[in-house]
């Protein structure tokens, strides 16, 4: 059998079916076309080693009048600013409060009950302590609720 060059359309053509779409492309990832040729596009690239909670929902790049190129960084869990491949959270506080000797723990017990009597606070919430003494031997400034 004698070799036939092929002719294959520049593009992704999802208009019809798989079958209808013959001699051209339909379904691609990564790639862009050169002069009617399909050219691979480079994979992810990691712009931080640091990390953040949650999973992102949502990103928006803006520029700001001093040159700096920030990212806002939506998760389910809280919101940050990525300035330099260091992510800031900006998430807004709900309450501050001031308690008096809230911490208690049990000998033995990784857990550490802090008790706000009108806190109300749900499952999943996050709750920062600040200027408070270590109980137990623990010095562990921030938790989240259980």
């Amino acid at each position: 059998m004698p070799l036939k060059k092929l002719q294959l359309k520049a593009g992704i053509n999802r208009e019809n079916t798989r079958y209808t779409s013959e001699g051209g492309w339909y379904d691609c990832d990564k790639i862009r076309f050169r002069q009617g040729t399909p050219e691979k596009i480079g994979g992810w690239q990691r712009i931080s080693a640091t990390t953040f909670l949650g999973v992102c929902r949502s990103l928006w790049n803006w520029v700001t009048l001093g040159s700096q190129n920030l990212i806002g960084v939506g998760t389910n869990l809280k919101f940050y600013i990525e300035n330099g491949g260091a992510y800031s959270d900006i998430t807004p506080l709900r309450a501050t409060v001031t308690l008096t000797n809230p911490f208690e723990t049990t000998n033995g017990s990784p857990l550490v009950e802090v008790t706000d009597a009108n806190g109300g606070y749900a499952d999943g919430d996050f709750v920062t302590f600040s200027g408070a003494s270590a109980v137990g031997g623990l010095t562990r400034l921030a938790a989240q609720v259980l």
